[in-house]
């Protein structure tokens, strides 16, 4: 072994303030609408693994970051690190694995093993079912991959957080447990008076988000829109954001593209983009979308519209009854349900500030972050004590 000289002794500060300024950026340029310290005393200090830490998924900031930053959560130390720089600090209490952190099996079995050398507890969080992809699905290729690692990964885990009940019953894992997303209403502006209110008969304004991945569903929902054009034109407009690519603008489509894709900067924008009546969220019944959470409902919540979903598994949450509208699979039925909509628009807006308010009222007493913030940090304690490592609190 090479003795300790003081230029490696220099070389070896050197490469850790590099990776202590690098850790810092992330944290303030990545991060700007959460406040996190990075590991030290007196504090849960957390890493967290990621496919990208230049671009954490909105999956990481619903379901960790959003979470992790609430006054219930208590103090935390993060890093935000992934495959191409991946590290764990001499501090570090917990390591929380993202669903797509990892695609090489060697790289995620020496991270496990590094962390339990250190003594940390090793939490995997997913809201996806990868391994239940059809063959066709555009991701296919390379999700699959990162499934099969990722099952790895959770079987050697202290503990797993998945977003649903389907979810929990494709892995049938005993160290895993349901934990439910949720909306930081902190960074959703309040839905209940809009800054600007439609006419009562103006257009019906509807909302549709979807990433490519979402391309079939749109496919089902097109014609549908085709024909509620033909006979009602110029009733209403449905706002495209974040859509398959290709798509052929059509006189009832107005498509607009967010200046950034990622969530912090995102959602802002999109309220600005309001107010919108209804909320559209198609969605064709098939084992991968079958494990998929109630997210665009809550979303759709956020931003006082009224949610119009398919009848599947994810949208059928009982205390979601009062809030959404669940159509079948079947054109004819979501065509009536859409006419009745654009018809009986004046009553709909007449009742969307009580709406609101009461969608609102759900969100934060039920789905909030603060919610999941207590429980995650709960868990978190409980599992650094079975470790024998007390567990730093507020």
């Amino acid at each position: 072994m090479s003795p300790l000289t003081p230029r490696r002794l220099q070389q070896a500060l050197a490469r850790r303030r590099r990776r202590t300024e690098r850790l810092a950026e992330r944290r303030t340029d990545l991060l700007p609408h959460y406040v996190f310290a990075g590991h030290g005393r007196g504090r849960l200090n957390v890493t967290l693994v990621l496919r990208s830490a230049k671009r954490p998924t909105s999956s990481t900031y619903i379901r960790l970051l959003s979470p992790m930053s609430r006054p219930a959560f208590g103090r935390v130390g993060l890093d935000v690190v992934d495959h191409k720089d991946l590290w764990i600090s001499r501090r570090s209490d917990v390591c929380i694995v993202q669903r797509t952190a990892f695609d090489d099996p060697v790289t995620a079995q020496r991270f496990v093993d590094e962390a339990r050398r250190r003594g940390c507890v090793v939490v995997v969080d997913s809201d996806d079912a990868f391994s239940t992809l059809d063959p066709d699905h555009p991701q296919y290729d390379q999700q699959i991959a990162r499934a099969g690692v990722l099952e790895d990964v959770m079987r050697r885990a202290d503990e797993v957080w998945l977003s649903t009940d389907d979810l929990l019953r494709t892995h049938g894992l005993p160290n895993a447990r349901v934990v439910r997303n949720t909306l930081d209403l902190a960074l959703w502006r309040p839905a209940d008076e809009p800054a600007a209110t439609p006419e009562p008969d103006a257009p019906l304004r509807m909302l549709y988000m979807g990433t490519t991945t979402h391309d079939g569903d749109l496919a089902m929902l097109s014609p549908v829109l085709e024909r509620l054009h033909a006979s009602r034109p110029g009733a209403f407009v449905v706002v495209m954001v974040g859509v398959a690519k290709g798509l052929v603008e059509r006189p009832w489509m107005h498509v607009v593209k967010p200046p950034s894709s990622s969530y912090h900067r995102f959602v802002p924008w999109l309220v600005e983009q309001g107010p919108f009546d209804v909320g559209l969220s198609p969605l064709l019944d098939s084992p991968f979308n079958r494990a998929k959470s109630d997210i665009k409902c809550l979303d759709y919540l956020a931003l006082g519209a009224r949610p119009v979903v398919s009848d599947v598994e994810p949208y059928r949450v009982a205390e979601l009854d009062g809030f959404v509208d669940r159509v079948p699979e079947d054109p004819q039925a979501w065509l009536a349900l859409l006419e009745r909509l654009v018809d009986d628009r004046v009553r709909l807006r007449r009742d969307a500030v009580r709406d609101r308010r009461a969608g609102r009222d759900y969100l934060a007493s039920t789905r909030s972050a603060d919610l999941t913030a207590t429980l995650l940090r709960s868990r978190l304690d409980a599992l650094v004590a079975d470790r024998g490592t007390p567990s730093p609190r507020t």
